[in-house]
Order: structure tokens, then sequence, then C-alpha cells
């Protein structure tokens, strides 16, 4: 019985093994020492999860525009330090979490205001200082969360006039 599951510790002798497995919806990285992800990780089309957690993920490729049915994308204290604008192309993305490591994330891309069913945008302990007006066109957004950046007191005003529905968290 193979789950739809899969959680890598150990990315080299998993690499194979994971390109075999399409039918996989959900993958997890923990503590990856890699730079890139490597292309063949792009090939699940049924992927619907993708978590990187405790390690070392400098740099995410521009095939991430190929995982269409990705809904949770979720990175947690590594080494992360892009998010690439064809992430604006998955349009059935709900969660986008980021969370800050050693050497955080310091630009938000416009595009992500093109994904129009996210529900969940966190950009938490990064070196953000300026949110793109783009993002605001998102209708269904419900929480963000934006805590431990470095946005300005007037930053933060006009971000929440930009999403007078919800509740904007700067702490």
């Amino acid at each position: 019985c193979i789950s739809n599951n899969f959680i890598i510790t150990d990315l080299e002798s998993q690499k194979l093994q994971l390109a075999k497995l399409k039918q996989l919806t959900k993958v997890y990285f923990t503590y990856p020492e890699i730079d890139t992800i490597p292309k063949e990780f792009f090939d699940l089309s049924n992927l619907e999860s993708l978590r990187f957690e405790l390690g070392t993920v400098v740099f995410i490729p521009c095939e991430i525009r190929k995982l269409q049915n990705l809904k949770e994308f979720i990175v947690s204290k590594t080494d992360f330090r892009n998010i690439p604008k064809e992430i604006g192309e998955l349009q059935k993305l709900e969660k986008l979490i980021v969370v800050g490591g050693l050497n955080s994330l310091t630009k938000i891309p416009k595009e992500i205001g093109n994904i129009s069913g996210l529900k969940t945008l966190i950009f938490w302990r990064n070196r953000i200082s300026y949110f793109p007006e783009e993002i605001s066109q998102i209708e269904n957004l419900e929480h963000l969360d934006l805590g431990g950046n470095r946005f300005s007191e007037e930053d933060k005003e006009k971000i929440r006039l930009m999403f007078p529905k919800i509740k904007v968290k700067f702490y």
C-alpha cells in the first residue's frame, strides 16, 4: 500500500523514487539541505500540499507553475530567499505561508494578487518592507499575517486599509 503522503529527510536517496510516484498529493521536506528544488518534483501533477521545514532551501524555480493542483505551499524556518512570480499562476492555491529563517524573504511578488482563491497569506518573521497593492485584489482572503517584518507604522496602516473586511496581523 502506497500512501499519498511522502516525508523527505534525505533528498538524494528519494529523488528517483519520488519521480515515479505521480499519485502523491502531499510532500513534506524536513531538514532539506538543498539550494534549488530539483525539477523532477514539479512533474508531480497531483500534488496539493508542498512543505519545506527546518532546513536550507534557498531557491524555488519557476517550474512551480506546473503544480496546478497545489492548494497549500508552506516554507517554515528555512534559509528561503525567493518566491517566483510564477506562483501567481497557481489558481487552486488557498494557503501560502512563509515563516522566516536565517536569511529570510525580502520581497513579495505582486503576482500573488492573481490567485483569486487564496484564503490564507502569511509572511511571518521575514525581512519584508514593501507590500504590493496588487494583493488587495484577492477577494477571498480571510487571514493575512505579516508579523515580524520591516513595515513602518504608515505602511501598516495602508495595508490595513487595503483589507477592510479582515484583521491584518503585524505582531
